[in-house]
């Protein structure tokens, strides 16, 4: 198994700045062949260009942050993917890497 770490940027695009930590980054997971990876709770956040969302006071409108999820997936596997909803139940957008 090796670390695979997803760096999502988002950006509060209208609105009141955000006074409570964001949750954006919960849906967002990291699929090896097909199969969801292990998320590593603590892990990866503190990487290089990694902001922890719990430290961010006040989120304003144009602002963009990056976070970041950490999963154990195969070495061996030959096609990754990043998959984020904005929901539990919503259709995630997928980005897909192969892995030569």
């Amino acid at each position: 198994m090796v670390l695979a770490t997803a760096h999502m940027q988002y950006t509060h695009a209208a609105g009141p700045a955000l006074a409570t930590a964001s949750d954006v980054n919960d849906h967002t997971d990291v699929y090896a062949d097909g199969v969801r990876g292990a998320l590593l709770i603590g892990v990866g956040a503190d990487a290089p260009g990694c902001e922890d969302p719990q430290r961010i006071e006040a989120w304003q409108s144009g602002e963009s942050h990056t976070f970041c999820a950490a999963f154990l997936v195969p070495a061996d596997a030959r096609a990754l993917q990043v998959r984020w909803s904005e929901t539990a139940d919503a259709e995630p957008f997928i980005w897909a890497f192969a892995n030569d």
